[in-house]
């Protein structure tokens, strides 16, 4: 048996480690599916971001004919409820939209991260140093 700092080892190669190969094409494959699973949640992100300019647009529109109205006729009590129901949801839009922004700025900033460690530290096993 040889000794490698006063442990003894088993014959001449110690410790035993997988294939390089091996280890950059399961890197490789995480790095993958990191990736899509990435651009899944931005496609979700960006849908819901979508529909909801929609809905919002459509009750920013409805609250303008209601002020058209509301100039020309006044606010009767059904129009008034209308009105703070459009006030409140369009508030709610706005604070939404704002967090699927903010949402869509991170995984854009971790895309480019993830495609910065393509061919760097992430599939990239180095060689050990060898020891005097």
């Amino acid at each position: 048996m040889a000794s490698i700092f006063g442990l003894k080892t088993r014959g001449s190669g110690g410790f035993r480690t997988r294939n390089p190969d091996r280890d950059n094409a399961t890197d490789i494959d995480r790095h993958k599916r990191l990736t899509d699973s990435m651009e899944q949640i931005a496609d979700e992100i960006e849908a819901e971001r979508n529909g909801l300019e929609a809905r919002y647009r459509r009750e920013v529109q409805d609250a303008g004919f209601l002020v058209d109205g509301m100039e020309s006729d006044g606010l009767s009590q059904e129009a008034s409820a209308r009105a703070e129901e459009l006030t409140r949801s369009i508030l709610l839009c706005e604070k939404r939209l704002a967090v699927l922004t903010r949402q869509i700025a991170l995984l854009g900033e971790l895309r480019d991260r993830l495609r910065g460690l393509v061919g760097s530290e992430w599939t990239e096993a180095s060689e050990p140093e060898r020891l005097p």
